[in-house]
């Protein structure tokens, strides 16, 4: 997979034709290109008012066709055959639940102007059912089992070592506990940084009404084979909660700003809430969590109709260059 064949540049007058391509694009409901092109233009052109009337009606687009929303009402796993503590059986996740959450990981990847998944790895997906059945029946979240553990496989291991892990959430609902990462402990936002990792393909799953086994490293036939569609990466940031409008639902206080091989060690980072500057507490580095990231905390979650406005400056590419980004985030509950 490649990205556009658009190639976006900083005049005048490739704006207008940007502007084209990418009213085309929504047109033709290409949503996997308008989240790459809309990265591109915000990054070659900056914020405009358009370009947010542009996203809510991309949104609202996506909502009914690239989102489930079953994900928000209270339900338990549906399995195509039940798990078993005592033949260790670990079940079987039906093809509805599977669906829902690789077109839920879709939708927030492309809002995060990434390609959306290509699909589940059917052998990944049987390591991580028998990790999550392992944790469960144990009452654990670990990222090692130990041997001692019933219904301990060494495929079960390996998944959890390689995997996010959730413990807690509701079916289907760990997804987005991972997103919003705002543990304590947790200062790296790792399981945010690997789910939007721009290479991840075809992750594995596995589901129980307490435990989520999410594999996102480790395997070859997780990522993109061919690398070279991600080298704007190194200078165009992931940023979460994403550039422009943001999903209320999906607020947090915890923001995360990735750019592949960079250095935030000397950055400085300022925020500025409906037009009064705000402290934010710049967590420690976390390396081995897909791209380099700074992660940062506000003093408290947004709330609807927040205007937040980021500077992140002295930020060092892998080119040598040293930038600085500014972005807007709009905290929005309408669409």
């Amino acid at each position: 997979m490649v990205f556009v064949s658009t190639s976006f540049s900083k005049s005048v007058s490739s704006e207008i034709s940007d502007w084209k391509t990418l009213q085309q694009l929504l047109a033709d409901k290409k949503h996997s290109s308008i989240a790459v092109s809309l990265g591109r233009y915000r990054y070659n052109h900056g914020e405009t008012q358009k370009i947010d009337i542009f996203q809510r009606k991309w949104y609202r687009i996506l909502l009914k066709e690239q989102f489930d929303s079953a994900v928000f009402r209270s339900k338990k796993v549906k399995y195509n055959k039940s798990p078993s503590v005592k033949t260790c059986f670990p079940g079987e996740v039906s093809q509805k639940d599977k669906e829902e959450f690789l077109t839920n990981l879709s939708f927030v990847r492309l809002i995060a102007g990434l390609r959306p998944i290509n699909d589940l790895d059917p052998n990944l997906n049987n390591n991580c059912q028998k990790a999550a059945w392992c944790l469960t029946v144990n009452d654990a979240i670990l990222h090692e089992i130990p041997k001692n553990f019933k219904c301990y496989s060494d495929a079960a291991n390996k998944a959890v070592g390689m995997s996010n892990l959730s413990y807690g959430y509701g079916a289907g609902k760990a997804l987005f506990g991972m997103l919003r990462d705002e543990e304590t402990k947790n200062y790296s936002a790792g399981h945010r940084r690997w789910l939007l990792n721009p290479s991840l393909t075809f992750p594995g799953y596995g589901l129980t009404n307490k435990v989520a086994v999410i594999q996102v490293i480790g395997e070859v036939s997780n990522f993109r084979e061919k690398y070279k569609d991600l080298s704007e990466y190194e200078s165009r940031p992931i940023t979460w909660p994403v550039e422009g409008v943001h999903p209320y639902w999906l607020r947090t206080n915890r923001f995360s700003f990735s750019i592949a091989n960079s250095d935030f060690s000397k950055s400085r980072i300022s925020v500025a809430i409906n037009g009064r500057t705000v402290n934010v507490t710049k967590k420690r580095r976390a390396i081995n969590y897909a791209n380099e990231t700074v992660v940062f905390d506000l003093p408290s979650k947004p709330n609807n109709n927040d205007v937040i406005k980021v500077k992140i400056s002295n930020v060092k590419l892998l080119n040598g260059d040293v930038k600085s980004y500014r972005y807007t985030v709009r905290i929005e509950d309408n669409f």
